[in-house]
């Protein structure tokens, strides 16, 4: 897998001082190698990355969280949540297709539950603004690895 990139945010609503619920939305690229649907060895690589398949994804949820101030200034806080994870292959190969047996260049879409997990640290300079890093991962019940799209980076956040 060759990573591309990733846009996320949300938008929370606070139920009480430290509950709050959010909806979550995620988009993502990459490319990576793929040898179960096709015939390969192949010439059509993409030759700086050694793949053979375009990906986009997309994650749209609701997520409950738990916000805890350590001081006036610093918080952590975690969610988890329900969400649609959504994703798009264009593959650059022939893929086999068993039934009918013939190849045929093909794009494939993805539809499935996904169970977000995320954590923050956030810096609070000014009243509202929040400046931190957060970081989470996805739990996949259809893929075999179960935890998927891992993640940590920058997070800005304006409370109202």
């Amino acid at each position: 897998m060759h990573a591309g990139a990733n846009f996320g945010g949300d938008a929370g609503y606070f139920i009480t001082k430290r509950f709050f619920l959010t909806a979550h939305f995620n988009y993502g690229t990459g490319k990576y190698y793929e040898d179960r649907r096709t015939d390969f060895p192949n010439d059509r690589l993409y030759p700086e990355t050694n793949t053979n398949a375009d990906l986009t994804n997309i994650t749209m949820g609701l997520m409950a969280g738990y916000c805890y101030p350590v001081t006036a200034w610093l918080n952590v806080s975690a969610q988890a949540g329900f969400a649609q994870y959504i994703e798009h292959t264009h593959f650059r190969v022939n893929v086999i297709y068993p039934e009918v047996n013939h190849p045929a260049s093909m794009a494939d879409t993805f539809v499935s539950a996904s169970f977000p997990v995320k954590f923050s640290i956030g810096f609070i300079p000014w009243k509202h603004l929040e400046i931190g890093v957060a970081g989470g991962f996805y739990i996949e019940p259809d893929f075999a690895s179960r935890i998927t799209g891992r993640y940590i980076g920058p997070q800005v956040g304006v409370v109202f």
